[in-house]
């Protein structure tokens, strides 16, 4: 039989990135502290950042010793970006190029960047894009090894992008996009490994493991998936062990490293703050304060969607689909429990809900079987989908226009209610297309060049 071509991935991944060529966002605060470690560690051979700090000081305190700058972030997304990064020097290195920064760059004692630095981070950012892209990619060829429909699939892997946060964080410089595909190569690594029965993709499940925790401390949780082990496997459950801690020590003694040589200590810079007297799925899932499902409504359709894959009787749903969607739940459960418990579950003054984009492969998969029942509800599901998405999209379009000034000054929703000043505010369509033009760093940039 003919292998059907998947004309329809392509198409749709070559929309998402011109999407990401004009909706670039820079490097965003956190994207700084982690440009810093990689400009560090390759440009100066060192781990003291105090000279690679331009301006922008999230995530860094003061050795109260040295005097030094110490940071928050992990080196994982530093290490993923380097080879991008590298390529961005070498582009700065043969392309003469003057930058009128003052123009581009309008944040509060920003230091001023050479022509040099400049590609570094044009190298730093197009590295979130290539991994967005790759894992949308991969999260495709999950779904197929699974049974799903090329077309299926690739209408999934666009929802994906443009019904969740992460058509923004995707281009932010910050650590989502490299969590996101390192997760979507979790779940590959994993239908492979029930496709074959072989053990060795323990460890490369492992390896993606031990390297997502590098790049998000929090993803050391996916080692939950060492419970599911003996439910699914009938021998050499210890040998399978093995090579899951194998893997995930291979590249987790990373964070040790790193901490002692940076910081002289056994432990992150981070502040963990937690409140233990909340309701913590409520906060992460359904809170009117950037609750996931609250603000990408999308993707609640997971619950039904996990019980048509715990149940029976339905043809469309493999044993291997439905092993799957139980490995995906059960990583699920811990992270929303941790982000709910966190003190400031809504990220702060983030867009949405951006804790779990990270976990998005796991919910887009949870939900996928409701799209393959053969009756009138898939009309009302796909009604809803549609619904959905442009619903999410609407909220990221009228942020990144900054037409609307929301409460407390933020140019996006923080609670759900707040969409109501996208009706009552007396804005027209072309007071949105200038505002666009405006504030969209790429159009910015070009119109300062031209």
């Amino acid at each position: 039989m003919k292998r059907k071509t998947p004309y329809l991935i392509c198409i749709f991944l070559a929309f998402i990135t011109v999407h990401m060529v004009i909706f670039e966002q820079g490097l965003g605060g956190d994207g700084w502290g982690y440009y810093a470690i990689c400009e560090s560690l390759l440009i100066d051979a060192d781990l003291n950042l105090d000279n690679n700090i331009y301006g922008v000081h999230n995530g860094f305190t003061n050795d109260p010793e040295t005097g030094r700058y110490i940071t928050q972030y992990p080196p994982g997304l530093a290490l993923m970006n380097a080879p991008f990064f590298l390529f961005g020097a070498m582009l700065g290195s043969v392309i003469p190029l003057h930058i009128p920064q003052e123009r581009i760059f309008k944040k509060p004692n920003f230091s001023p960047i050479s022509t040099a630095v400049f590609f570094r981070i044009f190298g730093f950012i197009f590295a979130h894009n290539i991994y967005t892209l790759l894992g949308l990619f991969i999260l495709f060829l999950v779904l197929r090894l699974n049974g799903f429909g090329t077309n299926l699939s690739a209408v999934l892997v666009l929802c994906t992008y443009f019904a969740s946060p992460l058509h923004y964080y995707a281009q932010s410089g910050m650590s989502h996009a490299n969590s996101f595909f390192l997760i979507s190569c979790l779940l590959f690594c994993f239908s492979k490994y029930l496709a074959t029965r072989k053990p060795y993709f323990w460890f490369l499940i492992g390896l993606c493991i031990g390297l997502a925790t590098t790049v998000r401390y929090t993803n050391i949780l996916l080692m939950s998936c060492i419970v599911f082990i003996p439910f699914i496997v009938d021998s050499h459950r210890i040998k399978i062990v093995f090579y899951l801690l194998g893997g995930f020590t291979a590249l987790f003694w990373i964070l040790p490293v790193f901490w002692w040589v940076h910081a002289h200590q056994l432990r992150p810079s981070y502040t963990l703050e937690f409140c233990f007297n909340r309701i913590p799925f409520y906060l992460s899932l359904f809170s009117p304060h950037s609750g996931f499902f609250m603000f990408h409504p999308l993707f609640i359709l997971c619950i039904p969607g996990m019980f048509i894959f715990l149940g029976r009787g339905y043809p469309s749903v493999s044993s291997n689909a439905s092993l799957t969607a139980l490995f995906s739940f059960i990583q699920l459960m811990p992270l929303c429990l941790i982000y709910g418990y966190w003190r400031l579950w809504h990220g702060g003054d983030s867009y949405s809900q951006r804790f779990l984009i990270d976990c998005l492969p796991f919910f887009t998969f949870c939900m996928t079987p409701l799209f393959t029942i053969r009756s009138k509800a898939q009309w009302i599901i796909v009604i809803f989908s549609i619904a959905a998405t442009l619903f999410s999209y609407a909220g990221f379009l009228v942020s990144i226009s900054r037409i609307l000034e929301f409460p407390e000054g933020y140019i996006w929703p923080q609670y759900i209610g707040e969409y109501r000043y996208i009706f009552t505010q007396n804005h027209t369509f072309s007071d949105f297309l200038n505002g666009l033009y405006n504030n969209v760093l790429t159009l910015k940039t070009i119109n300062t060049f031209f």
